[in-house]
C-alpha cells in the first residue's frame, strides 16, 4: 500500500503505528518521486534448513528488539539493519503467521546464517516496512539486501523520504536459499531520513539491509563514460536530463488540502450511492492552486471528472482511497473509447504559443545555436519552442530515419504530416544567433518549415494522486472492441500523476500533446488474467518522465510511444511480461532504462499501421534492462540507429540500420540508470 500524499493523513497513520505495539503495525505506503538511481544485482547461497512457502528466516541477530520493531532512534549509516527492526509498517492482515514478534507483521525464526534472528515474510503486494536512518555527511552508498523467494519476477521498491531510489528484482530459488540483491551508487543526503521497503509483488522474505560505502564503478560505455565525459550530443545518445515536471529540476509538490469532497460537498464513502455530483461540484468550486481532497474510503463514480487548470485531485493514498467506476465510457458517454478518453480528464489546450520568428539556417543535431530572422521580443532566460513540419515531400522523415528510407516498404501516411516540437531556454543572444541551453535532438532546417514559437502553459500544475481507480471485473472483448474502462486522459504541461493504481482497465493512462509531465508510481492490475488495450501510452509528447511503473497484466500494449514522441523516459519499472510498443509514426530518441521486463516473451511486440514507417525512428535507447531469460533481438527492420547497452540478449542481430551495441551486462553497466546520471550531472549533483 502507498503512503498518503496528504501530510495530515500521513501523520495520523504514523502516530497510530507508533502507538500500536513495540513490533510495529499497519498504515499507508509509498508515493512517487525520485532521488537517485540504482541497479539490482544478485547472487545466491543455500542454507540447510527450510521454510514454508510464504515464510522467512534468519539466524544471528544484527539489531535490537527480538519481538520486531525498533527502539525509535535513527540508525547511523553505514551499518546493517535487521528487517525486523522497522519503526513503522503496513500489513494487509492482523495475524502474525510466524513465531517471531508479537505484532501483526509476519516474522519467523531465520535460516539465514548471515543474517538476523528473525525474518520478515508471508509478504503481500502493497505491504511496507519503514526505518529511520541518519547520515553525517552526504555520501554514495551501496545497499545490499538478504532476500529469499520461490517465485520468479519478484520486486521490492526502495524509497527514501517517499522518493523512489530503485527497484530490486528478485528471481526465485527457494525460501531457504538466501540471495543478496543490491542497489548501487545511491546518494544518501546528510541528515535523518525515513527509508521504506515496499513490496511490489508478494512472497519476498527479507532478513537484513546492509549499507556500505559505494564500491568501484562497474563497466562504463564508450557513449557516456562514468559521468558523461564521453558524451557527444551529436552522436547517437540523446540528452534526457530535462524529462519530467519542471524540466526534471524538482519533484512535483506535496500540497495540503483546501477543499474536501466529503465535508464540503457531501460525498459519502463506503455506501452504494453515486458520488459523481459531489466530485463535480468540488472541482467546479476549485480555483488554480486548490487541492481537492478525497479522504479514505470507497466512492462511486459514474461520470467523467475534469480537473481544472492548476488544481490537484488528491486521495489519502492508493491503498486508502478508491474511486469505483461501475460503468464504461461507451455507456456513460456514448463514445468510441478504443483510442481516447478517460474517467479522469487532465486536458487543456495545446502549448504552441505564438510564432516569434523563422529559423533561417540549418543547424545539426547536437548544436545549440540557431539563426533566426528576428530576435525582437526575445530575452535570455526565455523558454522557446522550435516547431518543424513537412509540407512538400518527405525531407523531415529523411532526418527521422537517418536516411534509411530507400528500403522502407511504406511510410505514406506520414508524408507531409510530420510535426516536431522541441523546448529549450535561451542562454545567449548575439545578433540573430540564439544559443540554447539544450542541444538540438534532430537537424533543424528551413527545409522543414522551422519556426520559433513562444511557450504557452495554458494547462499546467495539475495533479492526480493517491488513489485507486477500480473498474468491475469483466471479460476483455478484444483489440479495437474495447468498451472504455479507461483511467486517465492527459494533455498537460508541468503536471503529474503520482501513487495511482488502476484496476481492470482497457486503457491505463493516455498522454497526448503533453510536455514535462511526471508519471510516478503508476500500477496496472487486471484480475483473472484480463488483458486490455494500453497500459501507458505516450504520443505527440516530449520530455515526459514515467518512473516506478508496475504493469501486473499482459495487455496488448504495455508501454507505448508513437506520433513523433521525443525525449520521454521510462525508468525504474517492471511488469509481468513487458511490451516495449514502438507504435510507428516516427517516435524518436525515447529512453528505456533500468527496467525489469519480467518473462520477456514479447518485449518487441508492437502495433501501429504498416503505412506509418519503421516501428521506431532514430536514437531509441535501451539501457540496463533485465529479464527472467535472455531477451530476443527486435526484428532487423525495427528502426534505425537504435542503442542497446546493459542487456543480456539472445544470440546476435544482422540489422543493417546502424544499431549501436556494447556487450555489457545489466549487473555490470555503469551508470545503472542513464537518465538519472544525466540529470544529476546537469544539476551538479555528481
Amino acid at each position: 500500500m502507498r503512503i498518503s500524499t496528504a501530510i495530515t493523513q500521513f501523520l495520523i497513520v504514523i502516530a497510530t503505528l507508533i502507538l500500536a505495539a513495540c513490533s510495529g503495525s499497519g498504515g499507508g505506503a509509498n508515493s512517487g518521486g525520485s532521488n537517485t538511481g540504482a541497479s539490482s544485482s544478485s547472487s545466491s547461497s543455500s542454507s540447510s534448513s527450510s521454510s514454508s512457502s510464504s515464510s522467512n528466516s534468519s539466524s544471528s541477530s544484527t539489531s535490537s528488539s527480538s519481538s520486531g520493531g525498533s527502539s525509535g532512534s535513527a540508525v547511523s549509516l553505514p551499518s546493517t539493519i535487521a528487517a525486523m527492526d522497522f519503526v513503522a509498517a503496513y500489513d494487509t492482515d492482523n495475524a502474525n503467521s510466524g513465531d517471531c514478534g508479537n505484532g501483526p507483521v509476519d516474522m519467523q525464526t531465520s535460516t539465514d546464517t548471515q543474517g538476523a534472528a528473525c525474518t520478515v515474510g508471508w509478504t503481500k503486494a502493497g505491504e511496507w516496512l519503514a526505518y529511520d536512518v541518519s547520515v553525517a555527511v552526504t555520501q554514495k552508498m551501496d545497499i545490499v539486501f538478504r532476500v529469499a523467494t520461490n517465485q520468479n519476477s519478484r520486486a521490492l521498491k526502495v524509497q527514501l523520504n517517499n522518493k523512489t531510489l530503485g527497484v530490486l528484482n528478485v528471481s526465485g530459488t527457494a525460501f531457504d536459499e538466501w540471495q543478496t540483491v543490491s542497489l548501487k551508487d545511491i546518494e544518501i543526503p546528510a541528515g535523518t531520513h525515513q527509508l521504506k521497503l515496499v513490496w511490489m509483488t508478494e512472497a519476498i522474505n527479507v532478513n537484513t539491509l546492509s549499507f556500505t560505502a559505494h564500491s568501484a564503478y562497474g563497466q562504463t560505455t564508450n557513449l557516456w563514460g562514468s559521468n558523461g565525459a564521453e558524451h557527444d550530443p551529436s552522436g547517437v545518445l540523446s540528452d534526457w536530463s530535462y524529462a519530467g515536471y519542471h524540466w526534471g529540476e524538482e519533484e512535483p509538490p506535496v500540497k495540503s488540502p483546501t477543499i474536501n469532497v466529503v465535508t464540503d460537498h457531501g460525498a459519502t464513502a463506503n455506501d452504494d450511492s453515486d458520488d459523481s455530483a459531489a466530485f463535480i461540484a468540488a472541482l467546479a468550486a476549485a480555483n488554480s492552486g486548490d487541492v481537492v481532497y478525497v479522504p479514505e474510503g470507497r466512492f462511486i463514480l459514474t461520470q467523467v471528472l475534469s480537473i481544472p487548470n492548476g488544481v490537484v485531485l488528491q486521495g489519502a493514498g492508493s491503498e486508502l482511497t478508491t474511486l469505483y467506476i461501475p460503468t464504461n465510457l461507451n455507456e456513460a458517454m456514448g463514445i468510441d473509447p478504443s483510442f481516447t478518453g478517460g474517467f479522469i480528464e487532465m486536458k487543456g489546450s495545446s502549448s504552441d504559443g505564438s510564432k516569434l520568428s523563422t529559423i533561417t539556417a540549418a543547424a545539426a543535431r547536437g548544436s545549440n545555436q540557431i539563426t533566426v530572422e528576428s530576435v525582437a521580443g526575445l530575452t535570455v532566460g526565455d523558454w522557446v519552442q522550435i516547431q518543424q513540419t513537412d509540407v512538400d515531400g518527405n525531407f523531415l522523415l529523411e532526418a527521422l530515419y537517418a536516411g534509411y528510407t530507400a528500403g522502407l516498404s511504406d511510410y505514406s501516411n506520414l508524408v507531409n504530416d510530420a510535426e516536431l516540437e522541441f523546448f529549450s531556454r535561451i542562454i545567449n543572444i548575439s545578433g540573430n544567433t540564439l544559443t540554447l541551453e539544450r542541444p538540438l535532438p534532430i537537424t533543424v532546417s528551413p527545409n522543414y518549415m522551422a519556426e520559433l514559437h513562444s511557450v504557452s502553459v495554458a494547462y499546467g500544475e495539475v495533479g492526480f494522486e493517491g488513489m485507486t481507480l477500480e473498474f468491475p471485473e469483466t471479460t476483455y472483448p478484444g483489440h479495437f472492441n474495447e468498451l472504455g474502462y479507461n483511467g486517465i486522459d492527459m494533455r498537460a504541461q508541468h503536471s503529474w500523476v503520482r501513487d495511482v493504481v488502476v484496476k481492470n482497465i482497457d486503457y491505463g493512462i493516455n498522454l497526448r500533446g503533453s510536455h514535462f509531465v511526471s508519471i510516478l508510481d503508476f500500477t496496472v492490475i487486471n484480475t483473472n488474467d484480463r488483458s486490455g488495450h494500453h497500459g501507458i501510452s505516450v504520443g505527440s509528447s516530449t520530455d515526459c518522465l514515467i518512473r516506478g511503473f508496475d504493469i501486473q497484466a499482459e495487455l496488448v500494449h504495455d508501454l507505448t510511444v508513437e506520433w513523433y514522441a521525443y525525449g520521454n523516459v521510462f525508468t525504474q519499472g517492471r511488469g509481468k511480461s513487458i511490451t516495449l510498443d514502438h507504435h510507428r509514426a516516427a517516435a524518436y530518441a525515447n529512453l528505456f532504462t533500468q527496467i525489469d521486463l519480467g518473462e520477456a516473451t514479447r518485449a518487441w511486440k508492437t502495433g501501429g499501421r504498416s503505412d506509418r514507417g519503421y516501428k521506431t525512428a532514430v536514437y531509441s535507447t535501451f539501457w540496463n534492462m533485465t529479464a527472467e531469460q535472455p531477451i530476443d533481438w527486435p526484428a532487423n527492420d525495427f528502426g534505425p540507429r537504435m542503442v542497446f547497452m546493459g542487456l543480456t540478449m539472445d544470440g546476435s542481430h544482422s540489422s543493417v540500420l546502424d544499431w549501436v551495441v556494447e556487450d555489457i551486462s545489466a549487473d555490470d553497466i555503469y551508470p545503472p540508470n542513464l537518465w538519472l546520471s544525466q540529470r544529476e550531472k546537469r544539476l551538479g549533483r555528481q
